[in-house]
């Protein structure tokens, strides 16, 4: 699909629909093999633990329940620490462009919208952030 829309990309010339179709398809073949070579780094790193032996026998693998937990603490900890203060941001500046819109229809729309994808995104992120850790925590 990649090579298909590279080559669809350089030779559309002024055919913007053929242009726009061939980067969303480049867009989407990246991000699944994104998702294939991080899933593979998930598989083999993080969600089992592998002993190799030239002998399959004597080959184990097990899954590593302690490893899987710190990772998506970790990974819940560092979404929190970043993406929480950049939700503030846009709250803040979805406030500034409606105050300073002075009755524009447009601008007012478009601070309105900035201010709610952030409180929903605050919503998102911290309602993960208190399930994991009170799945973590095994308290109910």
């Amino acid at each position: 699909m990649a090579v298909r829309a590279g080559a669809t990309l350089v030779m559309a010339g002024d055919n913007d629909d053929d242009v726009t179709k061939a980067k969303k398809q480049l867009t989407v073949s990246s991000l699944g093999l994104l998702l294939v070579i991080v899933s593979d780094l998930f598989i083999r790193k993080i969600f089992y633990v592998t002993s190799y032996s030239t002998s399959a026998e004597a080959t184990v693998i097990a899954l590593d329940q302690n490893e899987f937990i710190r990772q998506l603490v970790a990974v819940t900890n560092l979404l929190v620490t970043f993406v929480g203060p950049i939700m503030m941001l846009g709250i803040v500046v979805g406030g500034f462009l409606y105050i300073t819109s002075q009755g524009d229809e447009e601008k007012t729309g478009l601070a309105k919208k900035i201010i709610t994808n952030s409180i929903i995104g605050i919503v998102i992120i911290y309602g993960a952030f208190a399930l994991v850790s009170t799945v973590i925590s095994g308290q109910f």
